[in-house]
């Protein structure tokens, strides 16, 4: 293992290297060679390939890994190739007045005057003092750019066409590199409708600044699967507030049409809403057919002759579903009528049957007797009511009263004598 003892001489320049390197001097040799290939640690902050990208009206440029005992220097990279001097910090961490410098250790910073466009394209040059061998700097091109504003955005969907759309309008766009770009993004998916042709240059009233502004919008299919999906927009250069829109999709329940009356007296109105149960996200569009695409059917002073009409409601998603109403109207009974006839049992007495039959009505009717029946039977949709009569004179009323409404009723009335018809009236 070699060692060396050596003494250092802070005062070396580079006048006086070459007396240390002769033969049999390996020690300074080996410490010049681990000088070289260990410097040039000087590095502007955030420089990526020879650039930096500030954000205007904030721009700071930091040179980091200089030596404590180095003082470092700024310079500008004029465009013929001629540096130009921007002032120094020194060891103890003062720096030249009034140039935006500042020093705190390893690390010196320039801030740029408010005019920072004027820097776009420069090169600036961050330079440490070394005494033993050239000096270590590094250098890095300014380029500008602006952070985007938001305005407007939104994000709709439309089951029927199962589509889905974005759009936000972008203003304060500025770039020194002329680089504009916009999308929107979904996982690993990118929609990128952006057109920066079509990107329109205004003037900021506030600082007279030339910016650019247009939209940044998207249609896409919607998801098929349900889950929660984020779309977010993405914007060169970057934006300064960000924008980020939650879709949920989740499928819808059957159609409920519960709602919907199982009879409707004549001449009444119907209000029958279709309905999904959950609704779904996004929400199913529900119409029915042939009604003004609205999830409720109204229909107006309905009649016999609709009696019996299917509607059909629909519910559009991803899957479609329907379902049917079948509209039943009651009515009647318009009339009734009163039939006699008469018959002598074994023992000689006068039986008589009274048959009451009613007639243009839907579904069915109720009949009831104003007198007491020995037997009343219903046969062929008439009441038959058996009895004997015991008095000279009888008035027989026969009432047929709808099923489903009571206020829908026919009377139909008969005088019997006790030996048969001489009078019947019908009252409808």
């Amino acid at each position: 293992m070699l060692s060396c003892h050596c003494r250092r001489d802070t005062r070396m320049d580079a006048r006086h290297v070459g007396e240390f390197i002769m033969p049999g001097n390996i020690c300074v040799l080996l410490i010049l060679l681990v000088l070289i290939h260990t410097g040039f640690s000087v590095r502007i902050e955030q420089c990526n390939e020879g650039q930096i990208t500030l954000v205007e009206q904030s721009t700071i440029i930091t040179c980091s890994g200089i030596s404590t005992d180095r003082n470092v220097v700024w310079r500008y990279k004029l465009r013929n190739g001629d540096y130009t001097y921007i002032g120094t910090c020194w060891t103890d961490n003062s720096c030249t007045s009034n140039v935006g410098l500042k020093r705190m250790g390893e690390r010196s910073s320039l801030f740029l005057i408010p005019k920072t466009r004027t820097y776009a394209g420069m090169t600036v040059r961050c330079e440490e003092n070394n005494w033993v061998h050239p000096n270590e700097y590094h250098e890095c091109v300014i380029s500008l750019k602006s952070q985007v504003a938001l305005s407007n955005c939104h994000v709709t969907t439309n089951v029927s066409s199962w589509s889905l759309h974005g759009s936000c309008f972008l203003y304060k766009m500025y770039s020194s590199l002329n680089k504009y770009d916009c999308y929107w993004v979904l996982g690993q998916k990118i929609f990128r409708d952006f057109v920066s042709r079509s990107l329109q240059l205004y003037t900021d009233n506030r600082t007279g600044l030339g910016y650019y502004q247009g939209n940044c919008s998207f249609t896409s299919s919607l998801p098929s699967r349900n889950g929660t999906y984020t779309y977010y927009i993405v914007s060169k250069p970057e934006l300064a507030d960000n924008y980020s829109y939650q879709l949920v999709i989740s499928s819808p329940g059957q159609l409920d049409i519960s709602s919907c009356p199982a009879f409707v007296p004549e001449n009444a109105s119907v209000t029958c809403k279709c309905e999904a149960n959950p609704p779904g996200s996004p929400p199913g569009v529900v119409t029915w057919e042939g009604h003004n695409d609205s999830a409720t059917l109204k229909l107006l002073h309905v009649h016999r002759a609709d009696n019996g009409r299917i509607f059909v409601c629909h519910l559009t998603w991803a899957t479609l579903q329907s379902a049917e109403f079948k509209l039943q109207v009651a009515y009647g009974p318009d009339r009734a009528e009163i039939s006699e006839s008469t018959f002598q049992t074994g023992a000689g007495d006068t039986v008589t049957n009274l048959t009451c039959k009613a007639s243009d009505y839907f579904p069915d009717v109720l009949y009831t007797w104003n007198i007491p029946c020995h037997m009343e039977v219903r046969v062929d949709k008439a009441s038959v009511c058996t009895m004997t009569f015991q008095t000279p004179e009888t008035e027989v009323t026969c009432t047929a009263v709808n099923t489903q409404f009571s206020t829908l009723t026919a009377v139909a009335v008969m005088t019997v004598y006790g030996q048969g018809m001489l009078t019947k009236r019908d009252l409808n």
